[in-house]
């Protein structure tokens, strides 16, 4: 293009954003319409329209036609750059410094419809900085403003955009549109839980999504129209690090929504009980906790049992994982502190917290069993009670079975040898779902070297707390005293059918013997053997009596 002509030849550039179509009505059609009117009037030849559609003004580097238009000046193809307004340009004092500068350097002016501004000379410039300066705190005005109607609209419980996965916009009492609330979409809901539950259960990103990705293929993100076609299309759900990231990080799914989060320079507002709830805070926190843990480890080839659990008796810092492998086959794994240089082998720590890791394993393998009852005829029989008596019925099988196996006379607690059966991995896999943080209280040492561990404390995960005390407060579990092979179960009840419902599934598999007496009026009762029951009936109503209901395994 001939730059010698008397025309001068014209970059025209259009911008809009959303924002600033709704409130003053300038379209990029009527921009470059009154532009080109501009053109024809001053004889203008225009090279280009340079167009920007729907983004904000607030920086210039995510803009690509603006940045095109620069590259394209640089090597002389136009002279002279037109736009509707100075904010068209920018709305950032420092773009505009930039912008003023980069023309002047390359010997190009610009015309603004609205402002008359001659910019070549130092009168105009300090003008058109003026105006720069208003542009910009017009900006920042909007963005409080809208910040403000957003939070006002957050408080009421309004969300704008598509709800993330395991929500749904509510509808209206016609059921034809669509409100800003939000309320639980039950399939997604399921899935949402799942990730976390994997999550606590110590399975990467990538483990994850191979899993959801078989699972659950086609789970629909959102609907679209082909702009070539106009046509509908769906598109689904990718189980990427990246979209695992997003559902893990995001705590609206405890039901508190945090407003100003992926605002700059801003704080976060956390904002409770404004969407239905759909896992606990306690899992919440716990994915977040491993989260950071795996971020500080590298991928291991080996398995250990208490990766992550162990904390240094000295300094604090959790323990990392180190195995070695002697000559003749034999492998050894230990964990050690990087920071004192204490190291303890694993088996030195499964030996001191046995006892503790057997009864929380007991419970582990009862409430992974809740659901399933092999017997075709007591399934029936469960189903038809009024009660959820699942799990109590499998934690009194597991005291009844060690009475019968012992004979009535058993000193060995069982649950160590199932945990001597156990795989590696059955044991890793509890041991990561349900302990937090394992302590070493008493130890002795040879030099760095933990060669002793007289007393270790295990704390379990506050979510896993949280379910027992649930299905205690829903009366589906009970209180088990454990004594050797004396131990037995008690549970409280507030109707008498209730509990002769659940005595009834009990003899549909064992032969029982029952005692009945007054409520907290028995004296004569002692723990026989075969005693593995203790059933208390306390009435709502005062002028109902209590009841203790004790029951014993007949010796066949």
């Amino acid at each position: 293009m001939n730059m010698n002509d008397n025309k001068r030849i014209v970059a025209i550039y259009t911008r809009v954003s959303t924002t600033d179509q709704a409130r003053e009505g300038h379209s990029l059609e009527e921009q470059e319409r009154r532009l080109r009117a501009r053109c024809i009037s001053n004889d203008y030849q225009i090279y280009k329209v340079y167009t920007d559609a729907g983004i904000s003004g607030k920086s210039a580097d995510n803009r690509p036609a603006y940045q095109q238009m620069l590259k394209d000046m640089k090597k002389k193809k136009f002279d002279l750059i037109m736009a509707f307004k100075m904010d068209r340009i920018s709305r950032s004092i420092i773009d505009f410094e930039e912008f003023f500068n980069e023309i002047k350097k390359y010997n190009c002016g610009i015309e603004f419809l609205c402002e008359n501004i001659d910019t070549t000379g130092a009168a105009g410039m300090m003008f058109a900085r003026i105006l720069g300066i208003f542009a910009q705190f017009e900006r920042e005005l909007i963005q409080e403003r809208t910040l403000v109607g957003v939070e006002s609209a957050v408080n009421k419980g309004h969300f704008g955009g598509r709800p993330p996965l395991g929500y749904k916009n509510k509808l209206d009492k016609d059921g034809k549109h669509k409100l800003k609330e939000w309320e639980i979409e039950e399939n997604g809901a399921k899935i949402v839980r799942e990730i976390f539950e994997l999550c606590s259960q110590g399975k990467t990103y990538f483990q994850i999504s191979t899993i959801l990705k078989e699972k659950y293929p086609k789970v629909v993100s959102y609907i679209r129209t082909n702009k070539k076609t106009n046509e509908k299309e769906i598109v689904y759900r990718s189980w990427t690090d990246g979209s695992l990231s997003v559902i893990l990080n995001n705590r609206t799914y405890t039901g508190n929504y945090e407003y100003r989060k992926s605002v700059k320079d801003k704080e976060t507002i956390l904002l409770y009980d404004k969407v239905p709830q759909i896992i606990s805070e306690e899992l919440f926190e716990e994915c977040q906790d491993i989260i950071r843990r795996n971020a500080r480890n590298y991928y291991r080839s080996k398995l250990y049992l208490f990766m992550q659990k162990i904390v240094c008796p000295n300094c604090g810092r959790i323990l990392g994982c180190n195995g070695t492998k002697k000559p003749n086959g034999t492998e050894y794994r230990y964990y050690k502190c990087f920071n004192c240089g204490d190291y303890v082998r694993e088996e030195y720590v499964e030996e001191a917290l046995i006892d503790k890791l057997c009864d929380y394993f007991e419970l582990y393998n009862v409430l992974g069993d809740e659901s399933v009852i092999v017997d075709k005829e007591l399934a029936e029989e469960f189903n038809k009670c009024k009660l959820n008596h699942k799990i109590r019925f499998k934690m009194d099988e597991n005291i009844i079975n060690k009475k019968i196996a012992s004979d009535f006379d058993r000193n060995e607690l069982d649950f160590k040898k199932i945990w001597d059966i156990a795989s590696y991995e059955t044991k890793a896999k509890f041991i990561y779902e349900y302990v937090d943080v394992i302590t070493l209280d008493k130890i002795k040492r040879k030099k760095n070297n933990i060669c002793e561990i007289k007393l270790a404390n295990i704390k379990i995960k506050k979510n896993k707390v949280n379910k027992l005390f649930e299905l205690s407060e829903d009366n589906l579990i009970d209180n088990i005293i454990s004594n050797g092979s004396r131990s037995f179960s008690i549970a409280n009840f507030k109707r008498e059918s209730d509990a002769l419902e659940y005595i009834n599934l009990l003899e549909k598999k064992y032969n029982i013997l029952r005692e009945d007496c007054i409520l907290d009026d028995y004296e004569g009762f002692c723990f026989e053997p075969s005693f593995f029951k203790e059933i208390n009936i306390r009435p709502t109503r005062a002028v109902e009596k209590g009841k203790s209901i004790f029951l014993y395994l007949k010796e066949n």
